[in-house]
């Protein structure tokens, strides 16, 4: 159950971060899964030789493609206590439930020791019309340890504050591309999240990441998603995040699952069955 604190940092801040929230053992399983993946596809757990994209150090850090259905025989969030009524605290309409963790996320370490934000990757996950109206959430596991620099998820902190306020001023965005062109929009520093590769450098990293920025009011600044293996993170739909480098000794393996309220679940079944 989130308390109060947590379910304000979840409205605010965009994500709320539960800590050792599935069991050692059950991480430890879907782990050694994904490596199993992997060495289909020429990646060698005690080989990082082997770990670049094909064949190249310079594409070491982008993410690996998909590692195919692991649905079969393994747990899902509803069996973690603590993500199961994270997750009905958050969906107070009712939500959707899910059979698996959903689809694992690897980026392999790039060759390059100094890591610097992502650029044109910045996006939400879910349209967003209503403040507070919580239609979906991204729920991300982290099934091994990510530190800072180690390919963990970068997020603009308060970004939901920002898009409420953006909606509440009367923005209206008929789809998803829309609203991420228009958020980004509605503020130089926003907008500055997204840049040519060129722009890329430490000084940007200490523009965005060292200290809040004021917009209007509501302090931003990006930061990185990092724990320790079985530490989940719940994301608020207007969460503005983007994959980022990994330059640690280690590949970031994470899976990711999108949960819907019962609502825009039904509507997707709707429209996606066939006439």
């Amino acid at each position: 159950m989130l308390t109060t604190e947590q379910m304000n940092e979840f409205h605010s801040a965009g994500y709320v971060h539960l800590e050792a929230a599935v069991e050692t053992s059950i991480v430890k399983e879907m782990r050694d899964r994904v490596w199993d993946l992997l060495s289909q596809q020429g990646f060698l757990q005690d080989a990082p030789a082997t770990w670049h994209i094909d064949g190249n150090p310079s594409k070491g850090w982008r993410p690996v493609s998909k590692l195919g259905d692991l649905k079969i025989g393994e747990p899902s969030p509803e069996d973690s206590i603590v993500v199961r009524e994270a997750l009905d605290d958050v969906f107070k309409a009712g939500r959707a439930s899910k059979d698996s963790w959903g689809q694992p996320l690897v980026t392999m370490p790039a060759e390059a020791k100094t890591w610097l934000m992502p650029t044109k990757t910045w996006h939400f996950d879910h349209y967003y019309s209503h403040p507070e109206e919580i239609n979906g959430v991204n729920v991300f596991l982290l099934i091994d340890e990510v530190e800072v620099g180690g390919g963990g998820t970068a997020v603009v902190r308060n970004s939901p504050l920002l898009m409420d306020r953006l909606l509440n001023s009367g923005a209206k965005f008929s789809k998803l591309s829309d609203q991420n062109k228009g958020f980004c929009a509605s503020h130089p520093w926003l907008g500055g999240l997204k840049a040519k590769s060129s722009s890329s450098t430490v000084e940007r990293n200490k523009q965005y990441m060292d200290q809040d920025t004021d917009i209007e009011g509501i302090p931003a600044r990006v930061e990185e998603l990092t724990g320790a293996a079985g530490d989940v993170y719940l994301c608020h739909p207007a969460l503005m995040h983007a994959p980022a480098m990994n330059t640690s000794v280690r590949p970031r393996l994470m899976r990711t699952q999108r949960v819907n309220s019962k609502a825009m679940e039904d509507h997707i079944n709707t429209v996606s069955r066939p006439g």
